[in-house]
């Protein structure tokens, strides 16, 4: 897919289901929204990797390129959008924004997130490593850096098991929101959010989880309530001996995996 200011949806209109109305921003721009498919994983692939090395400071410290996230991302994208919790926004035939949400269903919780807590159990505690060589060297992908990356984000959402409370039913993990920088500051991430999580609800899921490694996704949690179940200090996350994620741009200073009550 050529790389441009904007990836653009090349599919006939009505192929994917449509979700929600119109969304008219402040400046009149209309955005509609659909349910992604496994159609879309270059879509959805390309504008994460995009959106990842422009804004996320993590990435940025290992200097990491497009190439370098290819494997991971279209991986990543495979995997979850059957789930069909992932929200596309078009303005025209631009996409402008995009959720990627996966579903996890009761019965799945303890494969996906490890063993739910049982009543009499202790608090539970997050358990990490003291160097995460063992688990980066173990992603069967081609790329170091993708590899750190990748147990940055999931050695968290990992530990979520334990940590739900004892009437949930379906999980939604939210993996990434992303907003097209021309678009931003319009409310445009609120109101995406808000319709994934209608639709996660409708879906039977009600509490949904993410991991954030900025200070603006932490604020944002924050301002939705949502819990910081565990928190993974970049300044304990060594592999092989080396910390690679110090004094960055935003300020940053942890993974927090985040939990927030749906209905």
């Amino acid at each position: 897919m050529p790389q441009t200011n904007y990836l653009y949806d090349h599919r006939p209109r009505g192929e994917r289901k449509r979700y929600g109305d119109i969304h008219v921003l402040r400046d009149g721009r209309a955005i509609r929204f659909e349910i992604a498919d496994e159609n879309d994983e270059e879509l959805i692939a390309e504008q994460f990797i995009d959106g990842f090395l422009k804004h996320s400071t993590v990435f940025q410290a290992l200097n990491v390129t497009n190439e370098d996230l290819q494997e991971g991302t279209y991986e990543l994208a495979r995997s979850i959008l059957p789930s069909r919790g992932t929200i596309l926004g078009f303005h025209e035939n631009k996409l402008v924004c995009f959720r990627l949400v996966r579903y996890v269903h009761h019965d799945e919780i303890p494969k996906v997130y490890g063993s739910r807590s049982k009543p009499g159990d202790p608090p539970p505690v997050p358990v990490f490593p003291k160097d995460f060589d063992t688990l980066v060297d173990a992603v069967p992908l081609s790329n170091f850096a993708a590899r750190v990356e990748y147990v940055l984000l999931t050695a968290p959402e990992l530990q979520l098991g334990k940590f739900l409370p004892s009437d949930v039913t379906n999980v939604a993990f939210g993996e990434a929101i992303n907003v097209h920088e021309d678009f931003q500051k319009l409310g445009l991430g609120t109101h995406l959010s808000a319709l994934s999580e209608k639709l996660a609800v409708e879906n039977g899921c009600n509490y949904i989880a993410n991991v954030t490694i900025a200070t603006a996704s932490n604020r944002i949690a924050e301002k939705k309530n949502f819990r910081v179940l565990c928190s993974l200090p970049f300044d304990k996350f060594y592999v092989h001996g080396q910390l690679f994620f110090q004094n960055l741009k935003d300020g940053a200073t942890s993974a927090n995996l985040n939990l927030g009550k749906l209905i």
